[in-house]
């Protein structure tokens, strides 16, 4: 369900002859988005109308993603986890609001929007997932030995520097992690402390290559 709500921002036109400075205001449209994922997601189409609202979102709209799940197909997560990218990619600011149990693909989320925030009790479970095949014994084979390269690849992207790589590794052995509010707040801010000094170590290197090509 997509609740929209529409802000009128408009000014006065001033009268040039009248004073010794004006000023033009350039009315403006601007929308709240607020985007519910709640429950479990079992194919890209049960989260189509949020995808695209994050589509349709510009910079000057505000978008609240409502949050609380088990989860659910992880490629289909995967189809909201890419808009919520093209949106930021975009200007956009996509803000988490994580209520009660957030499961299994759900996590990835929070870590994938510009800024979250969690209720009183908000708790996590990470875990490795399973996988349903079907099929021939051959259709069985080739699609389940896809699916566990494709889980941990995926796993491995979104929790590198949430997670330590033995967190990581554990995990996809089939042990669950647990997390309160406060826990996965503490772990995102530290992985956010670790890409700032990842993106300055790589402007520094830009800067340096810079300045060696202007002394050739």
């Amino acid at each position: 369900m997509i609740k929209q709500t529409r802000n009128i921002k408009a000014g006065t036109q001033m009268d040039y002859d009248s004073i010794p400075f004006h000023v033009d205001t350039i009315p403006m449209n601007s929308y709240t988005y607020n985007l519910f994922v709640y429950g479990h997601i079992n194919n890209a189409f049960d989260a189509v109308n949020v995808i695209t609202a994050l589509q349709q979102a510009t910079p000057d709209d505000t978008v609240n993603l409502f949050l609380s799940g088990e989860g659910g197909c992880l490629s289909s997560v995967d189809a909201l986890l890419h808009a919520i990218e093209m949106a930021r990619e975009n200007g956009v600011c996509v803000h988490c609001i994580a209520s009660g149990m957030v499961a299994s693909a759900f996590t990835f989320i929070p870590l994938a929007c510009s800024s979250f925030e969690l209720a009183a009790g908000t708790h996590f479970l990470l875990h490795c997932g399973s996988i349903r095949n079907g099929g021939t014994l051959n259709e069985y084979r080739t699609s389940s030995a896809f699916h566990v390269q494709y889980m941990e690849e995926r796993f491995k992207a979104q929790y590198e520097h949430f997670l330590t790589p033995k967190e990581i590794e554990d995990m996809l052995k089939g042990v669950d992690m647990w997390l309160t509010a406060g826990q996965f707040a503490e772990r995102y801010n530290k992985r956010n402390d670790i890409l700032l000094e990842l993106s300055k170590a790589e402007k520094e290197m830009v800067s340096s290559a810079d300045f060696h090509e202007l002394d050739r």
